[in-house]
């Protein structure tokens, strides 16, 4: 039987604002976060010698200032798309289609450390 590797957890600072599915921002200024995001996820997985990976479980925990109040977490897809393809960018996977990537309803802690698990699936 073959040994199932642990899982690899990056973090990294909150880089800017999160993005929801509810904001109404220019399209401009969603790009700007967006390409922040993608961008610190990418050095963080490069920083943490994140190892090639096949199919994974992506757990992500986001950082926010109250975390017991009542949120919707799909509402919080646009910023963990920017993670998946910064770690994809990252060479982490050859793309986050899902025979690589599974992601997984996010989940909210106190602070401003973004944590992200790569459970192989």
């Amino acid at each position: 039987m073959a040994a199932t590797l642990p899982p690899v957890v990056i973090t990294f600072q909150r880089p800017a604002r999160l993005l929801n599915l509810n904001d109404r921002m220019h399209w401009r200024a969603k790009a700007n976060y967006t390409a922040t995001w993608r961008q610190a996820a990418k050095v963080a997985a490069l920083q943490h010698y994140a190892p090639h990976l096949g199919r994974t479980l992506v757990k992500v925990t986001l950082p926010v200032r109250t975390p017991n109040t009542r949120r919707d977490p799909s509402n919080w897809y646009p910023t963990i798309k920017a993670i998946v393809d910064g770690i994809t960018d990252a060479g982490v996977w050859p793309d986050d289609h899902a025979g690589y990537v599974v992601t997984q309803e996010p989940t909210f802690t106190a602070g401003n450390v973004v944590t992200v698990e790569l459970e192989p699936a």
